[in-house]
């Protein structure tokens, strides 16, 4: 018996402007048999990409340089609520940032959600990679369901 091709999403559009790390990520998420469609820079804050279809901001965090976990979960929170003006699905990739734990970027989604709570603009799915795993956060609501 011949051995099992591992899943392959599709891409749609070019890698070609994207940052080193942007384009390692569409490589991770194309690996494990996502579809992933690169949205080209256009004049207004518009999602990096649509995974499965779903718009979706990557937001990177490295170099942070207060490592307290105030600081890192401060720090992310920040990303977060700057991804949300351009999708209400928000990857961050948190795995290069020294001192980054599940612990802390639970903190920081709770940070992000509990400020998203208090406006208009709503956030439906975050997920953090962080070195020791991922958290994961997922609101459902007007039908719309992520899980």
């Amino acid at each position: 018996m011949p051995p099992i091709e591992p899943a392959k999403g599709k891409l749609t559009g070019s890698l070609d402007d994207l940052t080193l790390d942007e384009a390692e990520f569409v490589q991770e998420l194309l690996a494990r048999g996502r579809d992933v469609a690169v949205i080209p820079i256009g004049p207004s804050r518009t999602p990096d990409f649509r995974v499965d279809g779903i718009a979706t901001e990557l937001k990177m965090l490295a170099g942070v340089v207060n490592q307290t976990p105030d600081g890192l979960s401060s720090a992310l929170s920040s990303r977060i609520m700057d991804a949300r003006s351009q999708a209400d699905t928000v990857i961050v990739d948190a795995r290069k940032q020294p001192g980054m734990t599940q612990a802390i970027a639970q903190r920081g989604v709770g940070r992000a959600v509990g400020a998203d709570n208090r406006t208009g603009k709503r956030l439906y799915d975050v997920t953090v990679l962080a070195p020791d795993g991922v958290v994961s956060f997922r609101r459902r609501e007007h039908g719309r369901d992520h899980s």
